[in-house]
């Protein structure tokens, strides 16, 4: 087998770079712009670093609400456009995180403010409640707010300028703008890159580092599991995708030789192989209830995998129930998945993007499909959101830049047309 899960992983991982690419095509559907003005009130976000200028806004009145419309292209659909986006050049940036809890959705999406400025806003049923600002080259990068299901919000706090670990903040979704937790990762000399992306559930912190690096800290004690060092060149790539911790601990994702397994890590050290052998168990994704991942096999050449099944556990307690086979999927390259409230999807290119209910289990012959349109769908845990029986994606133009997101479009689970 070629050794592709590592790109995959790359390929698919929002990163703070995408956010602040540059990129110019024309807005799908202009609409009452948001204005993008000063807002008052700002001011700098005092649990940050000192040297850092990220702002902050103390009144969330005054920010700009997505104007969500029906979609003229499929039932049970709404869709928010980027108005702002013919006049500063970009749509919505790489930030798409959507979590429910207590009733409430919360939602964090980004914009580009032009000159060089991005606007990151917090919603709570559609109404904003915080908003971060920042301007590219400033000594401080963030990334998120990332929502969590059950959970709570964090956000990432990186130094552009020095290659160690972060400050992640931490707290409820109404608090994190005004008076977070902070977790510091890491020391001056540690030789690690920090990612943009974490996850906070159950008292317990997850961030993706690096390739072969992530970090585990259980809040209630301070303490903090890092494996994956890759001090021994021989050792197993290790990998960490954006993925909630459940009462079993956390799933990763080991590649050796080309060959992915799934594992999982506990809090008290326990580290479990979940899925490996012959074949290559990879794309591995988590909830904090419910895991997926795929089963390839076969030639692994420029038309991928011969043979890939989806497959699902569920948590039972403090560990994984057994897994089981979901679909049998089409030969090819691996589809990047998302999973979220009962509900598994794949998207296999940007305009096949495929769900299955977990619910409805083992072997489904069939699934449910996002509409073909003249609009190219994202993937990934942060591009493809399954949250409040909704699938929430990030949309582009066909034929444009698939980063220059133009439109965030939510459909009903429910109301999705099946398709084999």
């Amino acid at each position: 087998m070629a050794r592709s899960t590592t790109h995959g992983t790359r390929r698919w991982i929002t990163g703070l770079a995408a956010l602040l690419a540059a990129a110019g095509c024309q807005a799908a559907e202009p609409s009452s712009e948001p204005s993008p003005g000063p807002i008052r009130g700002w001011q700098r976000l005092a649990a940050a670093p000192g040297e850092c200028t990220v702002q902050v806004t103390d009144d969330p009145a005054e920010l700009p609400a997505l104007d969500w419309q029906a979609c003229p292209f499929a039932k049970g659909c709404e869709w928010a456009g980027a108005p702002w986006a013919d006049r500063v050049g970009w749509g919505f940036g790489g930030l798409l995180s959507v979590a429910e809890d207590d009733d409430r959705i919360y939602m964090t999406w980004s914009r580009a403010l032009g000159d060089g400025a991005w606007e990151t806003v917090m919603s709570a049923d559609d109404r904003p409640i915080a908003a971060w600002r920042q301007r590219q080259g400033e000594p401080c990068l963030v990334g998120g707010p990332w929502v969590t299901p059950g959970g709570d919000a964090s956000l990432v706090v990186i130094r552009r300028d020095l290659e160690y670990a972060p400050w992640v903040l931490h707290a409820s979704p109404e608090r994190l703008a005004r008076a977070p937790e902070v977790a510091e990762f890491g020391a001056a000399g540690a030789a690690v890159r920090p990612r943009d992306v974490s996850a906070v559930a159950r008292g317990k912190l997850v961030l993706w580092e690096q390739s072969g690096r992530f970090a585990i800290r259980d809040l209630a004690s301070g303490t903090t599991l890092r494996p994956g060092t890759r001090a021994d060149p021989r050792s197993p790539d290790r990998w960490m995708r954006p993925t909630v911790p459940g009462k079993y601990g956390v799933l990763y994702q080991d590649e050796e030789g080309g060959v992915g397994s799934v594992r999982r890590i506990a809090l008290d050290g326990r580290d479990e192989l979940v899925a490996g052998g012959a074949a290559s168990f990879d794309g591995v994704v988590a909830d904090g209830t419910d895991a997926a991942w795929t089963r390839a096999t076969g030639p692994d050449g420029e038309e991928g995998f011969a043979d890939i099944e989806l497959w699902t556990a569920r948590s039972v307690g403090d560990h994984l129930g057994a897994p089981i086979r979901i679909a049998r999927l089409p030969a090819g390259p691996r589809p990047l998945l998302s999973i979220g409230g009962g509900w598994i999807g794949a998207r296999f290119d940007a305009h096949d993007v495929r769900l299955w209910r977990i619910a409805d289990g083992a072997d489904q012959k069939a699934s449910r499909r996002l509409p073909t349109t003249d609009l190219e769908w994202d993937g990934g845990p942060h591009g493809l959101v399954l949250a409040a029986g909704q699938a929430w994606v990030k949309a582009s133009l066909d034929g444009h830049p698939g980063n220059d997101v133009r439109h965030l479009v939510r459909f009903a689970l429910g109301e999705l047309s099946a398709g084999p």
